[in-house]
């Protein structure tokens, strides 16, 4: 079995085409899902609270993991450091932490509102401004 670990944003279908010829159009011939997600907000698990992840991984085949290898989004999501693939399992977390955390898809952060006059942009919201029940 492999580990397709993802620092990207969103999930992924990387897949394989069959030329048909001329004038036909190309035939699917196999996609592979892989779980995106990274620094996006999942929803709760009972009892526990909004988490965000560092990354996610999808166990695939070997199989499964030649489709994507030939696949050319896929070779560029590992040269860019998005994807990284291991035979065995380790915490999604640590092996993150060597990747590239932020692609164009990701939220944004507080960190890319630049102070601007002095002022400084901020997510937090004052308990006098905010909703009833937030």
């Amino acid at each position: 079995m492999n580990y397709v670990f993802s620092t990207l944003a969103t999930d992924m279908t990387y897949t394989a085409w069959a030329h048909a010829g001329d004038g036909v159009p190309k035939k699917l011939v196999k996609s592979v899902f892989i779980q995106g997600g990274a620094g996006v907000a999942q929803k709760p698990k009972p009892g526990s609270d909004i988490w965000t992840p560092l990354g996610r991984v999808t166990e695939v085949s070997d199989a499964d993991l030649a489709i994507c290898e030939q696949d050319p989004v896929f070779q560029l999501h590992k040269e860019n450091r998005y994807i990284t693939v291991q035979k065995k399992s380790a915490e999604v977390e640590k092996v993150a932490l060597d990747m590239n955390r932020r692609d164009n898809s990701s939220p944004m952060t507080e960190a890319d509102y630049p102070p601007e006059n002095g002022i400084i942009v901020t997510t937090d919201v004052p308990k006098s401004t905010a909703r009833p029940g937030s």
